[in-house]
């Protein structure tokens, strides 16, 4: 999408710098419900849908980016052999090939090291990974004990990774990846903000939404094989 195309819509008074870093990929706002939202409804799945739908243009990147931090950032967790904690914004999916063994990717947008709470993590720490980034689906081992998970565009999605190496031949040089993975959150992140006459003395808790009713909206949906 070309950034002079793309219309933001953000609160009025909102400053035209502003408007320029969420189209210029700069800024962004990954979706969130609060509590207080939650309890004034009796339907959780349109609430989430709803706000995925909302945001979904002040998450997902609108420009090409080139990518230098990725490889510098994972080759440390890969020589560690540690995995490394992330977040990200889900943003479309690949369809299967043989090169991704017939399961397909899924591409996630805002990548972040999730290093301290989620709260931090979705409004506080803006140091990201990559732009984008694509998960192999077959690499997803595990996402928790439900049957299966549906994933839709707009999605937050957190997940621990082992890192991956790989070799680029246009480029004649080696790179890091997302390799086997467990999925620990993928849903609306349901904020449970303190009372405004009250002083926050902990960050407020974030807890993902992950089983409502995503409807025909969904990209992906993933199971566990029959053994």
């Amino acid at each position: 999408m070309n950034s002079e195309e793309l219309e933001i819509n953000l609160p009025a008074g909102t400053s035209s710098e502003i408007v320029d870093e969420y189209k210029a990929d700069t800024k962004w706002m990954y979706p969130y419900i609060s509590n207080d939202e939650l309890c004034k409804t009796h339907d959780i799945s349109q609430i989430c849908n709803e706000e995925r739908k909302r945001r979904m243009h002040l998450a997902i990147n609108h420009q090409m980016h080139p990518s230098n931090y990725r490889d510098f950032l994972l080759k440390k967790y890969f020589d560690s052999h540690m995995p490394i904690k992330w977040l990200a914004l889900v943003a479309d999916v690949s369809m299967p090939t043989a090169a991704n063994h017939y399961t397909g990717s899924i591409l996630l947008n805002h990548l972040v090291e999730h290093k301290k709470s989620l709260f931090q993590t979705l409004f506080i720490e803006t140091n990201q990974i990559d732009y984008h980034m694509w998960l192999q689906i077959s690499r997803i081992k595990y996402f928790g004990e439900a049957d299966s998970l549906q994933i839709a565009v707009g999605d937050v999605i957190v997940g621990h990774s082992w890192i991956k190496k790989y070799f680029k031949e246009e480029d004649h040089s080696c790179h890091y990846g997302l390799g086997k993975t467990i999925i620990t959150d993928c849903g609306i992140p349901a904020v449970e903000f303190p009372p405004t006459n009250s002083i926050a003395i902990d960050l407020p808790q974030v807890k993902i939404i992950s089983n409502y009713n995503r409807h025909d909206d969904y990209i992906a949906e993933i199971s566990y094989p029959d053994y």
